[in-house]
């Protein structure tokens, strides 16, 4: 079986979700559920986007999006960066993992990057590693069960309980 960048043995759904808490819960202490957003005038972002990293994450998103920025997407950029502390690489991938995925709209980029906040995801591996994690488990017993949307934090925590509790391995689940 491969392995990914990583370690983590691909084929092992219940290592992969154990794996993956416990990287994103390790600084879950200090988690920070609530952030303050402000609302940056002309001549903050002015002076923010003179900043090298700024300029860096600004022209990595406007060729993810293949447009020039709006000022919601400056505003959300400024916002993940300076209010969250999203790193520079971090935030490049979050827009990535949307944009990939069909989602270009603002507040859906703003609510996966404060979930992912929220769950003590912090830099670009941690990002990665819990996204392959939801996408090879989740998404396959997503399409099993027939759903055509995202899984609620219900269902997230029944399908970790099956796998990591009861050590069902994921061909049972999607039987």
């Amino acid at each position: 079986s491969e392995s990914n960048t990583i370690g983590i043995e691909e084929s092992d759904p219940a290592l992969a979700i154990s794996t993956a808490t416990a990287i994103v819960q390790q600084d879950k202490s200090t988690q920070v559920t609530h952030f303050d957003k402000p609302t940056y005038t002309k001549a903050q972002i002015s002076e923010l986007t003179k900043d090298n990293t700024v300029k860096l994450i600004t022209a990595a998103v406007e060729s993810y999006m293949q447009r020039p920025l709006k000022p919601t997407d400056m505003q959300l950029i400024l916002y993940l960066y300076e209010g969250v502390g999203f790193s520079a690489d971090l935030i490049m991938f979050l827009y990535e993992y949307c944009i990939s995925g069909g989602k270009k709209s603002s507040n859906y980029i703003e609510a996966v990057a404060l979930s992912w906040a929220n769950e003590g995801i912090d830099t670009e591996e941690k990002a990665r590693l819990y996204t392959n994690q939801y996408n090879k488990t989740y998404q396959a017993i997503n399409k099993a069960f027939g759903l055509n949307r995202a899984l609620g934090d219900i269902e997230i925590q029944f399908i970790n309980r099956w796998i990591m509790k009861f050590s069902m391995p994921l061909e049972l689940i999607i039987e």
